[in-house]
């Protein structure tokens, strides 16, 4: 219970307050969020469904990341940043 709670709150403190947390990907995933963008832009389909279906990817081909890096990866590659 102690694990749980303490796991909870870390992850609290970053929703709260994520300026204090490392705004960082790794590099494996952002070229991989990169692959997988220009793929799904090819779809005809509303940019919601292409963001669901790159977030299903990428979540299947890195399942040890979180959400939220996940996320940003796709952010960033939408937007041509981080590092090449």
């Amino acid at each position: 219970m102690r694990n749980w709670l303490a796991s909870w709150l870390r992850r609290l403190a970053d929703w709260i307050d994520p300026a204090g947390a490392a705004l960082t990907v790794p590099v494996a995933l952002l070229t991989t969020a990169r692959r997988v963008v220009a793929q799904t832009e090819t779809l005809h389909h509303t940019s919601s469904f292409k963001r669901v279906q790159a977030i299903k990817a990428l979540r299947a081909a890195h399942p040890g990341e979180t959400r939220r890096d996940v996320s940003l990866a796709i952010e960033l590659a939408v937007r041509g940043r981080g590092p090449s």
